[in-house]
């Protein structure tokens, strides 16, 4: 098993999304894109493309950076192609004061907190969602990529709602 691993940038911040496929040696690509604001009530599309002949997803794991505030207003959602678009999180998590992020979110199907309960630091007005790694807000969504090809366009969105 080996990684995939795309980076993109978004949102003054950097997002990778990493793909575990049957491949012979680890592979990255780099998106180009500018770091780039979220105005309120807007969509942000960064699109990946990956090219034929790595083999098989098995795992699919997504990492976020980030700075914006009301982590809550934020819906994620992760397309490959036409076929399969899967929710990473919307309004998440649900508990807490304003919810701003500040750092790192790694979806991951194994990880043992999900999004939705993603500790919360600082006073209940100011909160921050800690950075770290959660499941995606069903818990299993990435793995619905899990033994597809993966060539060709994948979309990261990021909506503010």
């Amino acid at each position: 098993m080996t990684s995939i691993t795309r980076r993109l940038s978004l949102f003054a911040s950097t997002a990778a999304l990493a793909l575990t496929a049957t491949l012979a040696q680890a592979q990255t690509f780099t998106s180009v894109t500018t770091p780039q604001g979220i105005p309120d009530l807007a969509t942000l599309n960064n699109n990946i493309t990956v090219p034929a002949g790595l083999g098989i997803i098995t795992d699919v794991n997504v990492s976020i950076s980030m700075n914006h505030t009301f982590f809550d207003d934020l819906d994620v959602f992760l397309t490959h192609g036409s076929a399969t678009n899967i929710e990473l999180f919307s309004d998440a998590p649900t508990t807490g004061g304003n919810r701003d992020a500040a750092g790192t979110y790694i979806l991951d199907d194994a990880a043992a907190v999900n999004i939705l309960n993603a500790p919360l630091s600082g006073p209940a007005t100011t909160d921050n969602v800690i950075p770290g790694t959660y499941t995606t807000e069903t818990g299993t969504a990435l793995s619905s990529f899990n033994g597809l090809d993966p060539t060709g366009l994948w979309t990261l969105t990021i909506s503010d709602t």
